[in-house]
């Protein structure tokens, strides 16, 4: 009965839930009900989804260059609409700066070693020099998405490409996560080892982190992968919470409205996104990967001036508690879904 009401839509993540049926018919088919799907992560790992999709499937991305691609390889879809995730309050954000036992706070997993890359049969020598330019390329500018990398290459050899051609899809499904694995493995280890010859206590809860080429020091605190609620909690034991983001070019995961209103400093690498909603110095502090010394430095000043860190934290917590929690971003997910069911009313 609900579904046959007009006003009615379905939400999910990541495409669960989409494929249910009803004697044997997809169950929002039969009842034209439009679906809004928000992906977490780069829609190149739905693509079973999203190649033949359903109808009236609305996708909603975190990333303004991950709607670029789904509309590029995905013209199935109803439509493709930008909206980052929305950051949850910490259990304890009201505990005071200079009371918080935690200096410095990293609630993620490392990538992996990557011991065997694979064969690419569309290069006569497997992929090896297309896998070696493409990583070279996003350690040389890490501004640049996986899929622009992979398309600077593939424009640099003979092999001719159009919009939406299928061999780039194909190459970013299969490939594109090996590539960033490497990368963002690489910057991860990097900023922790500087941290910890500089002399920065850091507690880390996540895995991954082992490597056969260096020991990290007591400076560097590891513990086993925790929940997301735990994480929560520990956001609002911290002076400092550091973020990578996950690759994403032009826009934001939850972490960072996480670690906003866990009530510390948010300290994060920088998006044309990021770089539009926020200030540097101001919400909430940016890193270049590109400078990762600079970023080391901007720490030690922070854990040097408890009262000015203090101010940055309290700006960035009412300000993400004012536009980017989760119930936020319900307003503007019914606002997407208003302008669906009911175009005649104009909003």
């Amino acid at each position: 009965g609900f579904l046959k009401r007009k006003g009615a839509f379905f939400f999910t993540f990541n495409n669960v839930g989409i494929k249910l049926l009803e004697d044997g018919e997809n169950l929002w088919e039969k009842y034209n009900v439009p679906v809004f799907s928000m992906l977490v992560d780069h829609p190149r790992n739905f693509e079973d989804a999203l190649l033949e999709p359903i109808r009236r499937l609305h996708l909603i991305c975190p990333d303004r260059k991950h709607t670029e691609y789904a509309k590029e390889f995905y013209p199935g879809l109803s439509s493709v609409s930008f909206m980052p995730h929305g950051g949850t309050p910490a259990s304890d954000a009201s505990l005071p700066y200079e009371k918080r036992p935690i200096d410095l706070l990293y609630t993620g997993s490392c990538q992996p070693e990557i011991a065997n890359r694979p064969v690419v049969t569309v290069f006569r020598d497997g992929g090896a020099d297309f896998f070696e330019q493409t990583i070279q390329l996003l350690f040389s500018e890490p501004s640049l998405t996986t899929e622009e990398a992979i398309r600077i290459y593939i424009q640099a050899t003979a092999y001719s490409i159009t919009p939406g051609d299928p061999l780039l899809r194909q190459l970013n499904e299969k490939v594109a996560g090996y590539i960033e694995a490497v990368v963002r493995r690489f910057y991860k280890q990097a900023f922790l080892r500087m941290l910890d010859r500089a002399g920065i206590r850091a507690e880390v809860y996540g895995s991954g982190w082992e490597a056969s080429d260096y020991t990290f020091g007591e400076n560097i605190r590891f513990h086993p992968w925790t929940t997301s609620e735990e994480c929560n909690a520990l956001a609002g034991q911290a002076k400092l919470l550091l973020n990578f983001l996950p690759w994403f070019k032009d826009g934001c995961s939850e972490r960072v409205f996480n670690n906003m209103l866990g009530g510390g400093v948010c300290l994060t690498d920088e998006s044309p996104y990021l770089r539009e909603r926020f200030t540097d110095g101001k919400e909430l502090v940016f890193f270049s990967l590109n400078n990762l010394p600079q970023a080391v430095a901007d720490i030690s000043w922070l854990l040097a001036h408890p009262k000015d860190a203090s101010h940055i934290a309290e700006r960035g917590f009412f300000t993400a508690r004012d536009a980017d929690t989760w119930g936020c971003r319900f307003h503007t997910l019914c606002a997407m879904a208003k302008a669906v069911i009911y175009p005649e009313s104009g909003e």
